[in-house]
């Protein structure tokens, strides 16, 4: 079986938990922190560094764990700001670019499939919180609150895609036969000889 890593991607906070068979193998959060204000930079170079952050962690990850996939819920794009919505297309285009750069194919699911998993209507992060408790009872979740939704989020994404394609794909025998080589996958990657 393949390690996947899943994620919650955000410019403030990065869930992510690397799963391996269905179990938890790690979990934590990235973080980064607004500091143009505080060291008179713009923020546009502000905005640079903190994307190498997030870019940074998300390859350590990759290299610590021997990643074969990344599972990542989209970002909703329902903040309430420009500012928020740029935030949310960076981290996005941060986790897109750093699966393309390393030819990690990549699943996205919905920020509405995610709460599914813990059924319909009104879902709360409690809700999802809750389904991923009984599935995972020993799950390493961080105590900050803040980290501990986007961890959350996270496997949440995994429940959300772990009856498709690519978590079949990486937890089934078609692996284990050794098919799967970390570039063409069910679509998800595909060669772009002359682009």
């Amino acid at each position: 079986m393949s390690r996947i890593l899943t994620l919650d991607a955000g410019f403030t906070s990065t869930g992510w938990a690397v799963l391996e068979g269905g179990g938890i193998v790690a979990a934590g959060c990235i973080r980064t922190e607004r500091s143009a204000k505080k060291r008179g930079i713009r923020v546009a170079d502000d905005d640079a560094d903190r994307c190498a952050t997030i870019a940074r962690g998300l390859a350590g990850i990759v290299q610590n764990y021997a990643i074969r996939g990344i599972v990542c819920e989209a970002p909703s794009g329902g903040a309430k700001g420009a500012r928020a919505i740029a935030c949310m297309a960076r981290a996005g285009a941060i986790v897109a670019t750093v699966a393309e750069l390393l030819a990690l194919p990549c699943e996205w699911v919905t920020p509405q499939a995610v709460k599914r998993t813990a059924g319909t209507g009104a879902v709360s992060k409690a809700d999802v919180e809750a389904v991923i408790l009984r599935r995972w009872q020993d799950a390493p979740l961080p105590r900050l609150k803040c980290e501990r939704e986007h961890v959350t989020d996270a496997l949440g994404a995994y429940l959300a895609a772990e009856h498709g394609q690519l978590v079949r794909m990486l937890n089934g025998p078609v692996q284990a036969a050794g098919l799967l080589d970390g570039q063409t996958l069910l679509g998800a990657r595909t060669e772009r000889g002359g682009e």
